[in-house]
């Protein structure tokens, strides 16, 4: 039984709970992943040791001593140590911190012995090993070395010695312990490659593959999971020319289209206080395309107008490879894109294409395949429907002396016309006039055919004819005639 008094059970509460505090503070989080019920056991059991340590110890000066901290390499640890004075008229002279051989030099040193009380002022020193990554809080009852970021070698027992002017010097002893992240984890397939991607995988095959990790301490843990469920928790640890190596093997007997885009993940992690490690994949199998579709309106096209065409896809993996074809005869301007929507892969291609009005009638081809399955193309057809201006050409017929024009002859001009829609107007000029039928000077227009009964000098000039339909109107070449009283006319067309 301890004989205290009132004041000092209270201080010594007070310290306790300000311990636990602290420690709490020092501590990671922890990992989300599973774990058992030894984890709580575990905590408390912890801390019951601080508490039975801290009743234990003789003094109120060395409350502390023996106490274990765990702290993740690359984070932070505070490491307590008392420093308060027993009467008011006492006050720190010299404060240091040593590591494992107590019989070494300091690895930080706070000297008092010039300053004031205030150890705000003191002088401070850092060996090699701290420095960068130390700094040392002393404003409260019990002082703490900060140490950011934790290293390997941090690990094992530091001591704190305080000197003081008139009290005997006290000693903290506490123990730190490091945890390591496994240094690596890789997967790979059942012939030791690694393996970045499942790209390589078809749909209804098998699948082997092992997640191994290196070093770690405490040795880690290595599930698999497919998304969040967890799917193989075996593994082994074994020792190899590499170091400590855990290795978990994971076997999918058939992978299904409903596998696709899931994702798989190797997690390792040791301790609650290590952030998990992850390495994952996506299962990127291979899938036939099951649709393709033009998408576009199926309109008439413009010609010589320049109009983007698309194409979906849906179902491959990796994305379809689109092509398309002019009657079998492949096309090059156009560009893709793939897309996931819901954990469905769609591919789109669009076409750039500026038809002619030779394409009327064309069957324009739209291809989906997938590059890695063999007699995965499918495809889609449209018979193109082309508008285009009329194309007209102006023909002259004589009813006699083919190579000249008299006066007295019969001329005969017929306007051929080709148009898609159909036209909706035909006119005829006359030197860039319009010309309208006359039957006083013999001049007869019948739609695409212009007669002219008794050529006189007077209908020497150009004549030309045009069509219009929806397109445009479209003008035909000229035909210039001369009709000579000597009946020795020429005629260029």
């Amino acid at each position: 039984m301890f004989n205290v008094s009132m004041d000092q059970f209270i201080s010594l509460t007070a310290l306790i709970f300000l311990v636990l505090i602290r420690k709490s503070i020092s501590s990671s989080s922890p990992s989300s992943l599973p774990s058992s019920s030894s984890s709580t056991s575990s905590t408390s059991t912890s801390t019951s040791s601080l508490i039975t340590s801290s009743l234990s110890s003789s003094t109120l000066s060395s409350d502390i001593s023996g106490s274990k901290y765990k702290a993740l390499i690359g984070g932070k640890i505070e490491l307590p140590c008392n420093v308060s004075t027993s009467t008011n008229n006492d006050a720190v002279t010299t404060i240091f911190w040593y590591k494992g051989d107590t019989q070494g030099s300091p690895i930080y040193t706070v000297d008092a012995r010039n300053s004031s009380t205030n150890l705000d002022s003191a002088n401070r020193f850092t060996s090699e090993y701290l420095k960068g990554r130390v700094s040392f809080n002393i404003s409260v009852q019990f002082a703490f070395l900060i140490i950011s970021p934790v290293r390997e070698e941090d690990n094992g027992a530091y001591r704190c010695r305080v000197d003081f002017r008139w009290s005997r010097t006290v000693n903290t002893l506490v123990y730190l312990e490091v945890i390591v992240p496994a240094k690596k984890v890789i997967i790979a397939d059942e012939t030791n490659q690694i393996v970045e991607s499942l790209g390589s995988y078809g749909e209804g095959t098998s699948l082997k593959l092992k997640c191994l990790a290196y070093g770690g301490k405490p040795a880690p843990l290595v599930y698999w999971y497919l998304n969040q469920d967890l799917i193989d928790d075996s593994y082994i640890s074994k020792v190899t020319e590499d170091g400590l190596v855990t290795i978990n093997d994971l076997f999918i007997s058939k992978l299904g289209r409903n596998d696709l885009n899931k994702l798989l993940s190797c997690k390792t992690f040791n301790t609650n206080l290590t952030q998990a490690i992850n390495k994952s994949l996506i299962l990127d199998i291979n899938l036939y395309p099951f649709y393709v579709k033009i998408i576009s309106i199926r309109r008439p096209l413009s010609a010589d107008k320049s109009i983007e065409l698309q194409c979906d896809s849906k179902g491959s993996r990796p994305g379809a490879k689109m092509t398309w074809y002019l009657n079998q005869q492949l096309l090059k301007s156009w560009r893709e894109t793939n897309s996931v929507i819901n954990g469905s892969t769609s591919s789109s291609s669009i076409l750039k294409f500026v038809p002619s009005p030779a394409d009327n009638g064309a069957l324009l081809t739209c291809k989906a395949e997938n590059s890695r399955l063999l007699n995965s193309s499918i495809k889609d057809d449209w018979i193109l429907n082309i508008y285009y201006k009329p194309n007209v050409k102006l023909v002259l017929r004589l009813s006699s002396h083919p190579s000249e024009i008299n006066e007295n002859d019969e001329i005969i001009f017929e306007c051929i016309i080709d148009s898609n829609p159909v036209i909706q107007e035909i006119g005829w000029l006359f030197n860039e006039s319009p010309l309208l039928p006359d039957e006083r000077r013999g001049i007869i227009i019948d739609n695409t055919t212009l007669v002219i009964k008794v050529a006189q000098k007077n209908h020497s000039g150009d004549y030309s004819c045009f069509a219009v339909n929806i397109e445009g109107k479209g003008f035909s070449n000229k035909a210039t005639i001369k009709v000579n009283q000597t009946r020795k006319l020429q005629v260029r067309c």
